[in-house]
């Protein structure tokens, strides 16, 4: 059996040089085995493969799985929910302002419905996502743990908050110069992550843009218990980070932040990915606004041969 896997880069921006955020996409009659979405996604070999199923005939109400280039389940994931909405776009014609709904798969959920809803408006993609909540952390240990494995001094951090819901840790950081030039140790990093005092499944780090960039924040996002030591631009990442920055004072009567991943293990000139976020803490709601572009479709068989380790139960 061979499979037509389509490719979409999510949060990139046109007339910039933006990676995107790889996905793989395959829409299907009927739900695939699990093993042989691990297999397909493994092969294909992109930071997540999203799998649909329509649930009805205008193609705006689907099942969705996630399995990462590992061949684990996730829960959620916002680059790849973007993608996939991109490239529905892509293969039928649908009016602006649609509203599509991937209903995730609630066994990982512990059997709770979960559904995600984007929209196409103006050649752009609008996803809703669930803000993290914060609690802010005092541990001076813990404050010399993260510059250690950041590679940074310790007065360089403004502060770190602990995301209850998502177990991510928040790390404000005093300068974007500090943010884009620091060298993570991802040995250490993942050893943290898994160890007991301090275990999470990533570190969104921002830190303010310069004024002269016309954005807010630069952000960089490290997920190597994932298997993804920096993700290229993250959709989950903003959804601490903003609600960090919004309850330090920032942009509190506009509520949209303009964030910019720079990823600088990316080629020279490029960035990661583009976002613009909007903060609702009355509707418990971000909502991410993004571009995405479709790339070469690959074939798959679905027979990689690589051993499936058991889900790693992150959100993203």
């Amino acid at each position: 059996m061979t499979y037509q896997i389509g490719i979409v880069k999510a949060f990139t921006k046109c007339g910039l040089q933006t990676l995107g955020n790889p996905a793989g996409i395959l829409v299907t009659g009927t739900q695939l085995p699990d093993q042989e979405m691990s297999r397909i996604a493994v092969e294909a070999a992109q930071p997540i493969t999203s799998f649909l199923v329509p649930r009805n005939s205008d193609m705006t109400d689907f099942d969705l799985r996630y399995y990462d280039l590992g061949g684990r389940e996730c829960h959620i994931c916002g680059h790849a929910t973007v993608a996939a909405t991109q490239f529905l776009l892509n293969i039928k014609k649908y009016p602006d302002n649609t509203t599509f709904k991937f209903h995730l798969n609630p066994t990982l959920f512990n059997g709770e419905e979960k559904t995600l809803k984007t929209r196409n408006r103006d050649n752009k993609i609008e996803i809703d996502l669930f803000p993290s909540l914060l609690r802010e952390e005092t541990d001076p240990a813990l404050y010399k743990k993260v510059s250690e494995v950041l590679g940074i001094e310790l007065h360089e951090i403004n502060s770190i908050a602990f995301s209850t819901n998502v177990r991510d840790y928040v790390v404000g950081l005093k300068s974007s110069t500090t943010l884009i030039s620091m060298k993570p140790d991802f040995d250490a990093m993942k050893a943290m992550a898994e160890g007991a005092d301090y275990s999470h499944e990533g570190l969104m780090v921002a830190a303010p843009a310069p004024k002269e960039s016309g954005h807010d924040l630069y952000v960089r996002v490290f997920l190597p218990i994932t298997g993804v030591n920096e993700d290229i631009a993250c959709g989950s990442g903003n959804c601490s980070i903003v609600p960090y920055w919004f309850n330090k004072g920032m942009n509190t009567d506009s509520r949209t932040y303009k964030a910019i991943f720079p990823f600088p293990e990316g080629p020279d000139g490029y960035i990661g990915g583009i976002q613009t976020v909007t903060y609702s803490p009355e509707e418990a709601r971000i909502t991410i606004i993004s571009e995405a572009e479709q790339e070469p479709f690959i074939t798959v068989t679905g027979a990689a041969d690589k051993k499936n380790e058991p889900c790693a139960n992150y959100i993203r």
